[in-house]
């Protein structure tokens, strides 16, 4: 938020990339008073967090903005724009960019990026205001890819080789408008409606070949996929919430949420494989896969509250949920006429579903100084009524009805959650055609699939102490699920992977975040902040492959450590080490357990040798043992910048980077899934160089009505 106004959704990031830190006055960290407004039963334990930004005083009722563009080798380009009113009423604020690179300083891959945005905030009145955003999206990329999965099955490793070439290219509109009413200061009403357009395409060329470690190579294909879709969506939320005068910590809201998707999209395929066993054979296929997934969801909820005494709350909520979604499926063969006319029954299918839930929740909460323990019971009932087959060929109705308990304890910044419940399959699931847009992954559908039940535990919680100016958060969640869906799989002897969705009991999932800093303060002209982090993920499940059932328990764990060093605004050095462990075993001994640890260190540098003269370097090292000896196994990233600031005021710099030093860029990755081992590579920029120029626009006195704009000249030299 920018003096307490929505900034392009409210997204922190955005606000604090296009809006100078000299003309930012304060960072506030505060509740969110439109959710409390919504929520209010006198605990605030719960409440949401938000990120204000106040501008200075001399700012309000000016305009200003920044204009910057680069020009590098290799016909690389960066051109940027923002513009910016902050009036105590009137917020405007306009975004536009374009380049053919993007990345971070892990890497740059060639991409054509342009975006433009405008967003607005009108104060009509003490108790009424309005918001606008409309953002506009294109981009197309040409990228190289190489992967190698190993697949292991006892002492048989079946490795599949594949390279593609991907031209993407896509764009999208999406405007949106909402108003705020508080009638007064009990009584808020808010209500916002939005629109998107979404175009993509893509085209993809990848080879593939795949051996046996016993056998020698199974199969070899040219594959060609062709997609294209355009969508559209519609979204309308609202909420009415009401605090009682006479009687505190009583309230009452209700909301409701409307959205319409529309996705439709063809796929074509054309491949041809060579298959050596059983028996050589060739598979062709010539197809274009036909699909249109329209979605409808409806929601509304009413809330009570009511602090019955200084210790006892009462809630209460009722949800009422309606979706119909449709999956039409149409598989056309090329016919005679070289046209993709010839209807394919076996491929074609059709799914309709209406779902309804309903929930009720009654709950009590009783405090005891910082101390709120709330108890919970949820009855949810569903109802599922599935469509099969083009035209409705057959039904499957469903009914479910849960009553589910939950517990919430929450003390100063800490929350301790427990909670259940039931999903239904996703409809994507359930379609019982194979999916052979990839004739060496095929995909099946099971209608047969059954709800997911999952049990839920979070822990999180946050100290700071301004004092010692030492702050430590964490975070930790775990789950258990029955009748979670899951793919059993079957590889073929021909190096061909099939799946299909079954239910399977007995997943568990856990992931811990960790995380402290302290900083030191010396004359308030140094500062030393260290932070350590430690992120695990453990996880159990069950396998089935090739006839085999196995449990796989995964473990992924990440110590980091970060150190920030500023003298003084002249000299900021940022190095960092993480380490990454991620391990798999298993129960059958017909897997073998498989592991994969990444070491990366890095760091980011600053000087200011003058106050007109910055140098900047940033570099980061990564070491892959699962990788053979050779370049792949250790990658360096270096870049490094010289710049200068111009004028006076220096409201403009002048730059030079050198992207990729050391001109031996490179994306190299490994992860497991399931029982493999998929390592790839992807297409990154090699070294390059870029010259770039930026001025900042300083505040200049917004024209009033009937009033024409300052020109150019004025507008540049105005302070």
């Amino acid at each position: 938020m920018v003096d307490g106004k929505s900034f392009f959704g409210s997204d922190t990031r955005m606000a604090t990339k296009n809006l100078p830190s000299e003309f930012i006055d304060k960072v506030q960290v505060t509740d969110d008073k439109d959710e409390i407004a919504r929520n209010n039963d006198g605990d605030l334990s719960n409440a949401g967090k938000v990120i204000n930004l106040t501008m200075k005083k001399h700012i309000k009722r000016k305009w200003f903005g920044k204009l910057s563009g680069g020009l590098g080798t290799d016909e690389r380009y960066t051109l940027n724009a923002s513009m910016n009113i902050l009036r105590d009423t009137f917020q405007l604020n306009m975004l536009g960019s374009a380049n053919n690179f993007s990345g971070n300083g892990q890497g740059f891959t060639p991409a054509t990026n342009q975006n433009a945005s405008v967003n607005f905030n009108y104060t009509r009145s003490k108790s009424l205001s309005f918001s606008g955003q409309y953002a506009y999206r294109a981009n197309s990329s040409d990228l190289f890819s190489r992967n190698e999965t190993q697949r292991f099955i006892g002492d048989t490793v079946v490795i599949t080789h594949s390279q593609s070439q991907s031209l993407n290219s896509g764009g999208s509109h999406n405007v949106s408008l909402g108003g705020n009413w508080r009638a007064d200061s009990l009584t808020n009403l808010d209500f916002r409606i939005s629109y998107g357009r979404n175009e993509n395409s893509y085209r993809t060329t990848s080879q593939v070949l795949i051996d046996n470690n016993f056998l020698g190579s199974l199969s070899r294909g040219n594959n060609l996929n062709r997609n294209g879709s355009t969508g559209e969506n519609i979204n309308q939320t609202a909420s009415i919430s009401y605090r009682f005068r006479k009687h505190r910590g009583r309230s009452v809201s209700f909301s409701e949420s409307f959205s319409y998707n529309y996705y439709p999209s063809d796929m074509l395929t054309e491949s041809n494989n060579e298959l050596y066993y059983p028996a050589a054979t060739t598979k062709i296929i010539n197809q274009l896969r036909s699909t249109n997934s329209p979605s409808t969801l409806f929601s509304a909820t009413g809330t009570y509250s009511d602090q019955l005494t200084k210790k006892w709350t009462l809630r209460a909520n009722s949800r009422f949920e309606y979706s119909k979604r449709l999956q039409d499926l149409l598989t056309y063969a090329r016919g005679n006429s070289n046209k993709y006319d010839s209807l394919d029954n076996l491929l074609s299918n059709s799914l309709n579903r209406e779902h309804m839930l309903w929930s009720n929740m009654v709950g009590l909460g009783y405090r005891i100084n910082k101390v709120t323990v709330s108890l919970n019971g949820t009855w949810t009932q569903q109802w599922v009524d599935n469509h099969f087959g083009i035209g409705g060929l057959y039904s499957a109705r469903q009914y479910y009805s849960n009553l589910f308990p939950s517990l919430t304890v929450n003390w100063a910044r800490i929350n301790f959650t427990i909670s259940q419940n039931l999903s239904v399959p996703n409809i994507g699931q359930l379609t019982p055609v194979p999916d052979n847009s990839n004739p060496y992954y095929i995909r099946y559908g099971n209608p047969d699939l059954l709800p997911t039940k999952q049990t839920s535990f979070n822990l999180n919680g946050s100290i700071y102490n301004v004092k010692t100016s030492f702050n430590v958060s964490g975070n930790l969640n775990a789950s258990f699920t029955n009748d979670a869906v899951i793919q059993k799989s079957v590889l073929s002897s021909s190096g061909v992977q099939t799946s299909i969705p079954v239910n399977a009991d007995g997943l568990f999932s856990s992931y811990a975040y960790l995380m402290a800093s302290k900083q030191f303060r010396s004359k308030q002209k140094f500062f030393l902040t260290l932070s350590g982090s430690l992120s695990a993920n453990i996880s159990r499940s069950p396998i089935y492959f090739n006839g085999v059932q196995t449990i796989a328990d995964n473990l992924n764990i990440g110590p980091s450590l970060t150190v920030a060093l500023d003298w003084n605004e002249r000299v900021l050095f940022n190095p960092r080490y993480t380490i990454n462990v991620n391990k798999s075993s298993y129960s059958s001994q017909q897997f073998n357990k498989v592991s994969i640890v990444t070491h990366d260190v890095g760091g980011d540098i600053t000087l200011r040798p003058t106050k007109k003269i910055i140098l900047q370097s940033n570099a980061s090292y990564r070491y892959n043992g699962q990788f053979a000896s050779g370049s792949n196994r250790s990658i360096i990233n270096w870049n490094a910048s010289v710049s200068t600031l111009l004028f006076k005021e220096s409201q403009a710099q002048l730059k030079l980077d050198i992207y990729d030093v050391l001109n031996n860029s490179s994306n190299f990755y490994s992860f497991i899934s399931a029982n493999s081992i998929v390592k790839g590579q992807s297409t990154v920029l090699q070294r390059f160089f870029m010259l770039s120029f930026v001025y900042n626009i300083k505040p200049v006195t917004a024209a009033r009505p009937g009033r024409a704009l300052p020109g150019p000249v004025t507008m540049m030299h105005a302070y």
